[in-house]
């Protein structure tokens, strides 16, 4: 999509799979109670949305993305074994994976936040970063736009599913207009820690 001023906006689109090894998301298992395998799929999100940022910084190298170009994740998870819909406690899984939101904490004299964790462990031991709005290198990323809508199953307009996760880092910002009829969220800080609000 081309601006009234020339410059550009790119969406890079990523659906992760499964994955391999330990730190596959495992199969829904039916007639059975399981636990929800969502930092396994949270890995596969996060390890996504690093591989297309990879990318554009490539497109960016070869003259193919401009410095005044806005860019956007567009992830989904669809293809997680049915668990994508049930990631959004007690926030929607993005971020959990850009600003590494993590449990719900209850406190007696404070209103209920979530914790943040700065990486998820793989088996290997080795971490995977899950607040990557706050690494400098993210900053080319102007948002991130998320479906969990499973395309078999998805709802007759599943455009209105769309969430926008504004990069409060960015250095090329989202259009006003460009947001129309999507739910958006951004960010602010809030005391020691950060506030996610709709727009």
């Amino acid at each position: 999509m081309t601006l009234k001023n020339g410059s550009r906006i790119w969406i890079e689109a990523v659906a992760p799979n499964t994955g391999e090894g330990n730190d596959r998301v495992p199969e829904l298992k039916e007639d059975c109670v399981s636990d929800l395998p969502k930092d396994e799929c949270l890995l596969r999100l996060a390890q996504g949305i690093k591989a297309k940022k990879d990318k554009f910084e490539s497109y960016r190298s070869k003259g193919v993305v401009n410095p005044n170009d806005a860019c956007i994740i567009a992830v989904s998870s669809c293809a997680l074994n049915q668990f994508g819909s049930l990631l959004d406690y007690p926030c929607p899984a993005p971020i959990s994976v850009l600003s590494g939101a993590n449990k719900m904490v209850l406190s007696k004299n404070k209103p209920p936040c979530v914790s943040k964790r700065q990486m998820i462990p793989k088996s290997s031991g080795s971490p995977v970063d899950v607040c990557v709005f706050d690494d400098p290198s993210y900053d080319m990323i102007s948002a991130v736009l998320y479906s969990s809508e499973d395309p078999l199953n998805a709802p007759p307009n599943p455009e209105l599913s769309f969430q926008m996760f504004l990069n409060p880092r960015a250095i090329i910002p989202i259009p006003e207009n460009f947001l129309n009829n999507i739910t958006c969220w951004h960010s602010e800080k809030y005391g020691d820690g950060v506030e996610w609000r709709r727009l």
